[in-house]
């Protein structure tokens, strides 16, 4: 029996069974190829993939390294550790990536981002002992080809007066289903009015805090409210905005050297088009191996996370060229060496017909209208450069399930996947609360019973013992396990779970899916609470397990 982690049936429950439980590891090695169990691990295995990654990159052109170095000068993020890395990245990177979301997005991101700094410099420490090796580059997509959506333009606050959180949501339906790199930035009247609801729902919390600490916090409401000024008024589009937010943040405040990669870049749309034009080569192989790896998954009993392929499907959107609608291809197969690919703009009316050679497709003059769908997004970028390492999310390890091994099918390394540990944390208002109804005998996590098990990790870390260590992670992570069905009338215990949990809705469960990373950073301090996800990545920790973060 496989061991939940907040995953139900999903593909993500069997990586997570072998990664950190060490069971049906050679079932899940079937999809995931080689799984990690720790991050040194990781970086053994990506190393080992380094090779074969090197294989299917295109050569690493003066002119996109430029176009890097340009991109993150303009924004005033191109420290000398990012004018090294971008130098550097032909020999390999660690890279995750994450959607463009109003404010910034989710806590999650800055974890993603701190675990592939981590393997990095894991990396660096690696190759500092063995000439053979070069450190890998810590890389992060700012995704800006998705299509304008509800969870794009939503942020989730926590609170102070009830348990469904406060959303501060942008209108973009004049451009649903473009691209968001079309967005705009916000206008200045609808910043002010959102940073006028965040400061009163902090203020309010901040309230809550007893009186010799509340100055501690009010000045990280304040720090974090001119940091988002400086960011979003030197942005020209949204998608600017949110890579200034994290740019600024990880480059130069806390200088970590993370390259951002921002997909609608012309010279990286002209490489990663490399990587469509050999996915429609081997696509009937690419598309069977997907369904199988689906069949395969049902008969675990497990479910699939993207649908069965048909024959006609193609794996990349096309951006209309007139109003930048997103469309989706069907491929009509002409003779045994030509099909073409059709679609039509609902917005414009235009019918698009891109005739194919299966032997030799040729797509450069539709390269800078070409984005990827989630089958071809990891292979686009392993056009650009060699990914011996991907840090993910449950939703990208469950879908890469399927698509993994057809990676493998069509000739197409794949990378070593890291699921990220999945962070909870602690506020004072989560504190306080949690506090009033453990003293009625409720189940909270600020309780005796789960601070042992804190202070057990502390001590199996000291003493650097491997089955130790893990065997405290296993026990947190089950304590924070079960959470998960905690239900209940009481709405102080509904507001608690709600506030320490992300619990706002039936379908969320955990803070660091929900609330937006500003939440972390006014609890734990803008640099801070950063470097705290870091210190807690240098131990080495097991692959795929959750974590209490204590901010302050």
């Amino acid at each position: 029996m496989m061991n939940g982690l907040f995953d139900d049936d999903l593909p993500v429950k069997l990586y997570s069974s072998a990664a950190f439980w060490l069971k049906a590891i050679k079932e899940a090695e079937n999809f995931y190829g080689k799984i990690p169990h720790t991050l040194e691990d990781a970086v053994e295995l990506g190393y080992r993939n380094l090779s074969e990654a090197n294989a299917f990159v295109q050569p690493f052109s003066k002119k996109l390294e430029q176009a890097l170095i340009t991109w993150h000068k303009d924004r005033g993020l191109l420290t000398e550790k990012v004018r090294q890395n971008i130098s550097r990245m032909k020999e390999g990177i660690v890279i995750a990536g994450q959607q463009t979301t109003i404010f910034g997005g989710v806590g999650l991101i800055a974890n993603k981002i701190c675990c592939t700094k981590a393997l990095s410099t894991i990396s660096e420490e690696k190759a500092e002992k063995d000439d053979s090796k070069n450190p890998l580059v810590p890389a992060f997509i700012v995704n800006d080809y998705d299509t304008v959506q509800p969870e794009l333009t939503v942020a989730h606050f926590p609170n102070p007066s009830s348990e469904k959180g406060t959303p501060i949501s942008l209108d973009l339906s004049h451009i649903n289903d473009r691209a968001i790199n079309i967005a705009e930035r916000p206008t200045e009247d609808w910043f002010k009015d959102s940073l006028s609801t965040i400061d009163d729902l902090y203020t309010e919390f901040i309230h809550s805090v007893p009186k010799d600490r509340r100055a501690v916090f009010q000045n990280r409401l304040e720090e974090l409210k001119s940091y988002l000024k400086i960011t979003f008024f030197s942005a020209t589009s949204l998608t600017d905005w949110v890579g200034r937010i994290w740019g600024l943040l990880m480059n130069v405040l806390l200088d970590l050297g993370i390259v951002f990669i921002p997909p609608s870049l012309p010279e990286i749309r002209s490489v990663k088009v490399k990587a469509f034009e050999y996915l429609l080569k081997h696509l009937d192989e690419f598309i069977a191996a997907e369904n199988r790896a689906a069949e395969t998954l049902e008969g675990l009993g497990l479910t699939p996370t993207l649908y069965r392929r048909s024959g006609d499907y193609v794996p990349f959107f096309l951006e209309c060229p007139n109003d930048k609608y997103r469309l989706e291809l069907t491929r009509n197969n002409q003779s045994n060496n030509q099909s073409v690919l059709e679609g039509k703009c609902p917005v414009c009316k235009t019918d698009y017909e891109i005739a194919v050679n299966h032997s030799n497709p040729d797509l450069t003059d539709w390269a800078q209208f070409l984005s990827p769908r989630v089958d071809s997004s990891q292979i686009s970028y392993q056009a650009i450069a060699p990914i011996p390492i991907r840090v993910s999310g449950p939703g990208e390890i469950s879908y890469y399930a399927m698509v993994a091994p057809a990676f493998e099918a069509i000739g197409i390394p794949r990378p070593t996947f890291v699921k990220y540990t999945r962070m909870f944390y602690n506020t004072p208002w989560n504190e306080a609360l949690g506090k009033t109804i453990d003293e009625k005998g409720v189940k909270t996590i600020h309780c005796s019973d789960f601070f042992k098990l804190l202070g057990q990790w502390v001590k199996a870390k000291k003493r650097g013992n491997t089955e130790e260590f893990l065997k405290a992670n296993r026990d947190l992570t089950t304590y924070l396990e079960s959470f998960r069905n905690e239900d209940t009338v009481n709405p102080k215990v509904q507001r608690y779970l709600s506030w320490q949990f992300g619990k706002y809705t039936e379908e969320k469960f955990a803070q660091e899916v929900s609330w937006s990373w500003i939440d972390l950073a006014i609890a734990g301090g803008l640099r801070e609470f950063a470097q705290t996800i870091l210190r807690f990545y240098s131990e080495n920790p097991p692959v795929g397990g959750a974590f209490f973060l204590n901010l302050y």
